[in-house]
């Protein structure tokens, strides 16, 4: 708390009651006074701290004080009330934005790029007589869509699957072709090739602990971690299986495999990868898919909750997964949160050279909120529904960034053209 520059609204409650806490930290003292901020306090904490002394004065319980401090605290960094400086994911939201005096002097400049008009009630009505159009066009075709069906007794309308594109015979002499040129290789083998392509193990390596281990052996250790957890191994039996000790296993597994480096390997490798030439037979990852898979959870971690599914607790792992079926971007995710509302995180937060402007994915009837967001960033939106377990897709064209006319809007590294980069 004392090092770490938390960011308060002017006359903030809490951000008097972390000053005076500092100060007191400061002082040595051991007790808090009477002049310690209790503004902030949430009425379920005040009865624990605030009380009386055997002259009936009001004393403050110091250790109660501060776990209701640090509560507080948590809650609100978490809803955006406090933010963190130089932080990438406790800043503040304006800092997001284009700041606001280079948004008013460039703000028409990016309208007229776009052709859309500075006022609000032109724009909306401009949307209106788009909805218009698009919705006559949609009726006129009904009659001739043979994929649809209309059931009148039950007011409902079923879509067709779409159908597989036949499979070209060039595409199968290719896939013939590689597989009789590609040899057998043991997975540990095409690990370590590709290490020495993208030094990707790097990142699992670190020179803390308590003692000095060499950084061949950190390689070696993080590369039998990686196995054992991602083939679902677990630590015991890959030790018994490579010769390695069972310490040496977990000790490569609980501090190397850490969520950051996990992500930054990840994105050395899917970089590495698009840029090779056989990547672009794949798709050149225009388009991705959003979906979470939801796992069991034996045990009690934070982001894991009880699922009617499950019949326990579990986690959902949302994951965006490119046409080339390059992961862009996973995340855990609580199985009682809807999925739809982190369609964008995973756009927005990748960090790989992929810039996918379509995704497909299930809205969970979150259908406005989700295709009106992601105008902002210029990202088209397919939506995938299920209705009695049919499903069909609708894919829409990527679509030109529109800022809602009068607001601050916008990013940094924003083109000249207005539409944002991602990623």
């Amino acid at each position: 708390m004392e090092k770490t520059p938390f960011l308060f609204a002017e006359q903030s409650a809490l951000g008097r009651a972390v000053a005076h806490l500092r100060v007191v930290n400061r002082e040595h003292r051991r007790k808090l006074g009477q002049d310690a901020p209790i503004d902030f306090l949430p009425p379920r904490w005040r009865r624990h701290i605030i009380g009386r002394d055997a002259a009936g004065q009001t004393e403050i319980s110091r250790p109660h004080y501060e776990l209701a401090l640090l509560t507080t605290l948590n809650e609100q960094l978490k809803s955006g009330d406090v933010t963190v400086a130089r932080s990438r994911r406790w800043t503040d939201f304006e800092e997001y934005l284009i700041p606001r005096v280079t948004w008013a002097a460039e703000r028409e400049q990016h309208y007229a790029a776009l052709g859309l008009p500075v006022d609000g009630d032109a724009y909306l009505t401009q949307l209106e007589q788009r909805l218009h159009t698009v919705t006559a066009s949609v009726d006129g075709r009904v009659p001739q869509n043979p994929a649809l069906t209309i059931d009148r007794d039950k007011a409902e309308f079923h879509l067709a699957r779409l159908k597989a594109s036949p499979e070209q015979d060039a595409a199968t002499r290719l896939k013939d072709l590689l597989e009789s040129r590609m040899p057998e290789l043991k997975l540990i083998d095409a690990l370590i090739d590709v290490d020495n392509e993208t030094d990707f193990l790097h990142h699992f390596l670190h020179s803390g602990g308590g003692r000095r281990v060499p950084p061949a052996v950190q390689r070696r250790n993080a590369l039998a971690a990686l196995v054992a957890v991602g083939c679902n191994i677990g630590p015991a039996r890959m030790a018994a299986a490579s010769g390695l000790s069972v310490w040496e296993m977990s000790q490569a597994a609980d501090w190397y495999l850490t969520g950051e480096a996990l992500k930054a390997a990840s994105v050395d490798l899917v970089n590495h990868a698009i840029h090779q030439p056989m990547s672009f037979l794949y798709g050149l990852s225009d388009t991705c898919s959003a979906d979470g898979m939801r796992f069991y959870v034996p045990v009690d971690i934070l982001a894991a909750d009880f699922s009617h599914l499950l019949h326990g607790r579990g986690v959902t792992l949302y994951a965006h997964t490119g046409e080339n079926a390059m992961r862009l971007h996973q995340e855990p995710i609580p199985c009682r949160l809807r999925e739809a509302t982190f369609v964008l995180d995973g756009l927005m937060e990748h960090e790989t050279e992929l810039d996918p402007r379509t995704v497909f994915t299930d809205t969970h009837g979150y259908t406005e909120v989700v295709m009106a967001t992601s105008r902002t960033p210029g990202q088209g939106s397919g939506t995938a529904h299920r209705p009695h377990a049919r499903a069909h897709a609708v894919q829409t064209r990527p679509l030109a960034p529109l800022p809602e006319p009068g607001s601050h809007s916008g990013r940094h590294g924003q083109t000249a053209s207005g539409a944002p980069r991602l990623g």
